[in-house]
Protein backbone atom coordinates (compact mmCIF):
# COMPACT_ATOMS: atom_id res chain seq x y z
CA UNK A 1 0.00 0.00 0.00
CA UNK A 2 1.31 3.41 -0.89
CA UNK A 3 1.69 6.17 1.66
CA UNK A 4 -1.53 8.14 2.16
CA UNK A 5 -1.59 11.91 1.43
CA UNK A 6 -1.36 12.61 5.15
CA UNK A 7 2.29 11.52 5.01
CA UNK A 8 3.24 14.44 2.72
CA UNK A 9 3.89 16.87 5.57
CA UNK A 10 5.60 14.09 7.50
CA UNK A 11 7.84 13.30 4.56
CA UNK A 12 8.79 16.94 4.12
CA UNK A 13 9.47 17.27 7.80
CA UNK A 14 11.85 14.36 7.67
CA UNK A 15 13.52 15.82 4.59
CA UNK A 16 13.97 19.19 6.23
CA UNK A 17 16.44 17.93 8.77
CA UNK A 18 20.23 18.12 8.59
CA UNK A 19 23.36 19.36 10.57
CA UNK A 20 27.02 18.98 10.99
CA UNK A 21 29.37 18.60 13.89
CA UNK A 22 29.72 22.38 13.85
CA UNK A 23 26.54 22.69 15.91
CA UNK A 24 24.83 21.07 18.83
CA UNK A 25 27.87 19.13 19.98
CA UNK A 26 27.57 20.07 23.65
CA UNK A 27 27.78 17.56 26.48
CA UNK A 28 24.05 17.30 27.31
CA UNK A 29 22.52 13.94 26.33
CA UNK A 30 18.94 13.85 25.07
CA UNK A 31 17.51 10.82 26.88
CA UNK A 32 13.92 11.72 26.01
CA UNK A 33 11.85 14.63 24.76
CA UNK A 34 8.26 15.79 24.31
CA UNK A 35 7.42 18.25 21.59
CA UNK A 36 4.44 19.90 19.91
CA UNK A 37 4.55 21.93 16.75
CA UNK A 38 3.28 22.65 13.28
CA UNK A 39 4.35 21.81 9.73
CA UNK A 40 3.48 24.17 6.87
CA UNK A 41 3.88 23.18 3.21
CA UNK A 42 3.50 25.75 0.41
CA UNK A 43 1.85 24.21 -2.65
CA UNK A 44 3.39 26.56 -5.23
CA UNK A 45 6.36 28.14 -3.50
CA UNK A 46 7.86 29.68 -6.66
CA UNK A 47 4.59 31.25 -7.84
CA UNK A 48 4.82 35.05 -7.43
CA UNK A 49 2.23 36.52 -5.06
CA UNK A 50 0.19 39.59 -5.84
CA UNK A 51 -0.01 42.42 -3.34
CA UNK A 52 -2.09 41.36 -0.36
CA UNK A 53 -2.13 37.67 -1.31
CA UNK A 54 -1.20 34.96 1.19
CA UNK A 55 0.64 31.75 0.21
CA UNK A 56 -1.44 28.65 -0.55
CA UNK A 57 -0.39 26.29 2.24
CA UNK A 58 -1.17 22.98 3.86
CA UNK A 59 -0.85 22.76 7.62
CA UNK A 60 -0.31 19.80 9.92
CA UNK A 61 -0.07 19.75 13.71
CA UNK A 62 2.31 17.20 15.21
CA UNK A 63 3.18 15.86 18.63
CA UNK A 64 6.24 13.71 19.31
CA UNK A 65 7.41 11.76 22.34
CA UNK A 66 10.82 10.07 22.15
CA UNK A 67 12.72 7.76 24.49
CA UNK A 68 16.20 6.51 23.75
CA UNK A 69 17.35 4.44 22.06
CA UNK A 70 14.58 3.90 19.52
CA UNK A 71 11.08 4.35 20.94
CA UNK A 72 8.97 7.04 19.29
CA UNK A 73 5.31 8.08 19.32
CA UNK A 74 4.09 10.48 16.64
CA UNK A 75 0.63 12.08 16.53
CA UNK A 76 -0.48 14.03 13.46
CA UNK A 77 -3.57 16.11 12.74
CA UNK A 78 -3.92 17.23 9.15
CA UNK A 79 -7.13 19.27 8.75
CA UNK A 80 -8.88 16.94 11.18
CA UNK A 81 -7.48 13.77 9.57
CA UNK A 82 -5.57 12.15 12.42
CA UNK A 83 -2.86 9.53 12.42
CA UNK A 84 -0.62 7.90 15.03
CA UNK A 85 2.68 6.08 14.59
CA UNK A 86 4.54 4.07 17.19
CA UNK A 87 8.07 2.75 16.74
CA UNK A 88 9.53 0.16 19.10
CA UNK A 89 12.86 -1.26 18.03
CA UNK A 90 12.33 -2.92 14.64
CA UNK A 91 8.52 -2.82 14.88
CA UNK A 92 6.34 -0.01 13.55
CA UNK A 93 2.61 0.42 14.12
CA UNK A 94 0.44 2.92 12.24
CA UNK A 95 -3.12 3.80 13.24
CA UNK A 96 -5.46 6.00 11.22
CA UNK A 97 -8.95 6.25 12.78
CA UNK A 98 -10.64 6.62 9.39
CA UNK A 99 -9.26 3.20 8.39
CA UNK A 100 -10.27 1.67 11.72
CA UNK A 101 -7.26 -0.62 11.97
CA UNK A 102 -3.64 -0.81 13.07
CA UNK A 103 -1.01 -1.72 10.49
CA UNK A 104 2.04 -3.36 12.04
CA UNK A 105 5.30 -3.91 10.19
CA UNK A 106 7.99 -6.11 11.71
CA UNK A 107 11.28 -5.35 9.98
CA UNK A 108 13.89 -8.09 9.60
CA UNK A 109 17.59 -7.33 8.92
CA UNK A 110 17.09 -3.70 9.86
CA UNK A 111 20.87 -3.32 10.08
CA UNK A 112 21.13 -3.90 6.32
CA UNK A 113 19.16 -0.75 5.47
CA UNK A 114 21.08 2.44 4.62
CA UNK A 115 18.39 4.48 6.39
CA UNK A 116 15.60 3.35 8.69
CA UNK A 117 12.32 2.68 6.83
CA UNK A 118 10.40 3.37 10.07
CA UNK A 119 8.54 6.62 9.45
CA UNK A 120 8.17 7.66 13.09
CA UNK A 121 11.93 7.35 13.66
CA UNK A 122 12.68 9.32 10.49
CA UNK A 123 10.95 12.31 12.07
CA UNK A 124 12.67 11.99 15.44
CA UNK A 125 14.44 15.25 16.27
CA UNK A 126 17.38 13.19 17.52
CA UNK A 127 17.55 11.53 14.10
CA UNK A 128 17.35 14.97 12.54
CA UNK A 129 20.30 16.13 14.58
CA UNK A 130 22.33 13.10 13.47
CA UNK A 131 21.66 13.85 9.81
CA UNK A 132 22.69 17.43 10.35
CA UNK A 133 25.99 16.38 11.88
CA UNK A 134 26.67 14.08 8.92
CA UNK A 135 25.84 16.64 6.23
CA UNK A 136 29.13 17.77 4.65
CA UNK A 137 27.51 20.90 3.23
CA UNK A 138 26.22 22.05 6.63
CA UNK A 139 27.73 25.26 8.01
CA UNK A 140 26.80 27.80 10.74
CA UNK A 141 25.24 31.10 9.70
CA UNK A 142 24.44 32.58 13.09
CA UNK A 143 22.92 32.17 16.55
CA UNK A 144 19.36 32.86 17.71
CA UNK A 145 17.11 32.16 20.66
CA UNK A 146 13.99 30.06 20.00
CA UNK A 147 11.57 29.52 22.87
CA UNK A 148 13.86 29.33 25.90
CA UNK A 149 16.80 27.76 24.05
CA UNK A 150 19.99 29.20 22.57
CA UNK A 151 20.33 27.80 19.06
CA UNK A 152 22.96 27.50 16.35
CA UNK A 153 21.50 28.40 12.94
CA UNK A 154 22.72 25.94 10.29
CA UNK A 155 22.40 25.83 6.50
CA UNK A 156 22.88 22.76 4.29
CA UNK A 157 22.19 21.59 0.74
CA UNK A 158 18.76 19.96 0.52
CA UNK A 159 19.97 17.50 -2.15
CA UNK A 160 22.53 15.97 0.20
CA UNK A 161 20.03 15.55 3.02
CA UNK A 162 17.06 14.32 0.98
CA UNK A 163 19.06 11.67 -0.82
CA UNK A 164 19.90 10.14 2.54
CA UNK A 165 16.23 9.87 3.39
CA UNK A 166 15.48 7.51 0.49
CA UNK A 167 12.58 7.37 -1.98
CA UNK A 168 9.98 8.63 0.49
CA UNK A 169 11.38 12.15 0.60
CA UNK A 170 13.68 12.23 -2.43
CA UNK A 171 12.90 15.40 -4.43
CA UNK A 172 13.74 13.88 -7.81
CA UNK A 173 16.04 15.28 -10.47
CA UNK A 174 13.50 17.85 -11.75
CA UNK A 175 12.22 19.01 -8.39
CA UNK A 176 12.47 22.67 -7.45
CA UNK A 177 13.92 21.49 -4.14
CA UNK A 178 16.79 19.55 -5.72
CA UNK A 179 19.29 22.39 -5.47
CA UNK A 180 17.65 24.31 -2.67
CA UNK A 181 18.79 24.92 0.89
CA UNK A 182 17.76 23.72 4.32
CA UNK A 183 17.98 25.97 7.36
CA UNK A 184 17.84 24.56 10.90
CA UNK A 185 17.81 26.07 14.37
CA UNK A 186 19.66 23.52 16.53
CA UNK A 187 19.38 23.64 20.32
CA UNK A 188 22.80 24.29 21.80
CA UNK A 189 24.05 21.40 23.92
CA UNK A 190 21.42 18.89 22.74
CA UNK A 191 22.08 18.93 18.98
CA UNK A 192 18.33 18.73 18.31
CA UNK A 193 16.54 21.01 15.78
CA UNK A 194 13.66 23.08 17.11
CA UNK A 195 12.85 24.90 13.88
CA UNK A 196 13.37 23.94 10.22
CA UNK A 197 12.91 25.65 6.86
CA UNK A 198 13.40 24.28 3.35
CA UNK A 199 13.84 26.48 0.29
CA UNK A 200 13.46 25.90 -3.45
CA UNK A 201 16.27 26.32 -5.97
CA UNK A 202 14.97 29.86 -6.53
CA UNK A 203 15.36 30.59 -2.83
CA UNK A 204 11.66 30.64 -1.91
CA UNK A 205 10.35 29.06 1.27
CA UNK A 206 8.69 25.70 0.45
CA UNK A 207 8.04 24.18 3.87
CA UNK A 208 8.71 24.74 7.55
CA UNK A 209 8.48 22.97 10.88
CA UNK A 210 8.29 24.98 14.10
CA UNK A 211 8.15 23.44 17.55
CA UNK A 212 5.88 25.45 19.84
CA UNK A 213 6.85 23.44 22.91
CA UNK A 214 9.89 21.21 23.41
CA UNK A 215 11.03 19.68 26.71
CA UNK A 216 14.12 17.52 27.22
CA UNK A 217 14.80 14.77 29.78
CA UNK A 218 11.46 14.90 31.58
CA UNK A 219 11.67 11.26 32.66
CA UNK A 220 9.40 9.74 30.03
CA UNK A 221 9.00 5.99 30.57
CA UNK A 222 8.91 3.64 27.54
CA UNK A 223 5.59 2.13 28.62
CA UNK A 224 3.97 5.58 28.40
CA UNK A 225 4.34 5.48 24.61
CA UNK A 226 1.34 3.66 23.17
CA UNK A 227 -1.34 4.12 20.53
CA UNK A 228 -4.69 5.56 21.63
CA UNK A 229 -6.94 2.79 20.32
CA UNK A 230 -10.68 2.27 20.84
CA UNK A 231 -11.77 -1.16 22.06
CA UNK A 232 -12.09 -3.74 19.31
CA UNK A 233 -9.64 -2.10 16.90
CA UNK A 234 -8.40 -4.67 14.36
CA UNK A 235 -4.72 -5.16 13.53
CA UNK A 236 -2.90 -6.55 10.53
CA UNK A 237 0.74 -7.58 10.93
CA UNK A 238 3.35 -8.41 8.29
CA UNK A 239 7.07 -9.14 8.27
CA UNK A 240 9.33 -7.09 6.01
CA UNK A 241 12.75 -8.55 5.18
CA UNK A 242 15.05 -5.67 4.25
CA UNK A 243 17.64 -8.15 2.94
CA UNK A 244 15.37 -8.86 -0.04
CA UNK A 245 16.06 -6.75 -3.12
CA UNK A 246 12.39 -5.99 -3.81
CA UNK A 247 11.29 -5.67 -0.17
CA UNK A 248 9.16 -2.58 -0.80
CA UNK A 249 7.11 -4.22 -3.54
CA UNK A 250 6.70 -7.40 -1.51
CA UNK A 251 5.68 -5.37 1.56
CA UNK A 252 2.90 -3.64 -0.39
CA UNK A 253 1.65 -6.97 -1.75
CA UNK A 254 1.66 -8.63 1.66
CA UNK A 255 -0.09 -5.64 3.20
CA UNK A 256 -2.85 -5.65 0.59
CA UNK A 257 -3.44 -9.36 1.22
CA UNK A 258 -3.50 -8.88 4.99
CA UNK A 259 -5.99 -6.00 4.77
CA UNK A 260 -8.17 -7.91 2.32
CA UNK A 261 -8.22 -10.82 4.75
CA UNK A 262 -9.98 -8.63 7.33
CA UNK A 263 -12.85 -7.82 5.00
CA UNK A 264 -15.99 -9.91 5.65
CA UNK A 265 -16.66 -12.46 2.93
CA UNK A 266 -20.02 -12.24 1.16
CA UNK A 267 -22.47 -14.93 2.10
CA UNK A 268 -23.14 -17.59 -0.52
Amino acid sequence: MRCSPILLPLSLAAALVATRGVAGTGPTECRDYRGKGQIRVRLQPDLPLKAGETPNELGCRIEQVFVRPDRMLLNMDWFGLKQQMLAQGSIEQIYQPTMGMVIERKYLNLNKADETPILALQTSMVQCGRLLREAKSAHPVGKEKVLQYDCDVIEADSKEVMEKMGDLVSPGKKSALQNGKIKAWVVDGYGVPIKLEIFTTAGNLAASLSMEDLQFNTGVKPEELKLDLPAGTKKVSIEVDLAEKDWQQKMEQDLRKAVAGLSPRPRS
